[in-house]
């Protein structure tokens, strides 16, 4: 598993440092702001520079997606991140992880209402906006580096039940099944539990139902805590 640190020096000058889990440098790229977009990013620090209104829009945009921050509440600067070792990137990554998911996750309570009920709205009527809303809001929430939902749907113009899935590290694309995927599946289904977390892999796997259709979840992320499980739990009782 791949993850990636910036740091923002300039609009024309955002150094973006690759690392595996494994603690390994992978390698690095200089970017602008208007490849931001397209790119996977973990986290990005901030120069304490005073930014224009149009990029702080910009950035707000992207703290979506990931958390950014100011290097200055990491203790480190521009110079700093040049040469930064991987474990010092990785934990780095993870606290910038924890912050935006706890973040995310106090959110998700003072809106809870509000985005079930769009959620359920949505699985009566849009029911693919439903599944990208909720592999959004499970990202989001976990903090999570990649995920893959797996679900039921019709094939088109038949009443055949068919697997799909929704996958990806930023954005979602919905994808039809390989044999891979089939066999994949198989194999999750036979893991017991509804919610799980593996430390050791830093993966997890989440089980439950839309009105009654099976859905499968798995993806990355640095820690479950018990507030993210508690909140997953309350989340599908009322999709159920």
């Amino acid at each position: 598993m791949e993850v990636s640190l910036g740091f923002f020096s300039s609009p024309e000058n955002i150094l973006v440092k690759r690392f595996s889990l494994n603690k390994e440098f992978l390698g690095e790229d200089t970017i602008g702001i208007d490849e931001l977009g397209s790119l996977n990013l973990n986290g990005l620090l901030l120069s304490p520079n005073q930014l224009d209104e149009e990029v702080l829009n910009k950035l707000k945009e992207e703290n979506n997606f990931f958390p950014i921050q100011k290097g200055t509440l990491y203790s480190l600067d521009y110079s700093a991140f040049k040469t930064i070792n991987p474990l010092l990137a990785l934990n780095k990554i993870r606290d910038l992880n924890s912050s935006w998911a706890i973040k995310n996750n106090l959110i998700l309570i003072e809106n809870i209402f509000e985005i079930i009920s769009n959620l359920k709205e949505n699985l009566q009527k849009e029911r693919e906006q439903f599944l990208i809303d909720l592999w959004h809001l499970i990202k989001s929430n976990l903090g999570a580096f990649g995920i893959t939902l797996y679900f039921n749907d019709l094939e088109e113009g038949k009443k055949q039940i068919i697997k799909r899935k929704i996958s990806g590290q930023k954005y979602p694309e919905i994808l039809v099944f390989s044999e891979t995927d089939t066999k994949i599946l198989m194999a999750l289904n036979e893991i017991p539990g509804a919610i799980n977390f593996f430390p050791e892999k830093q993966e997890f796997l989440i089980k439950m139902k839309a009105l009654g259709s099976p859905l499968l979840i798995t993806g990355g992320c640095f820690s479950f805590t018990p507030l993210q499980r508690s909140l997953i739990k309350s989340l599908f009782k009322t999709l159920e």
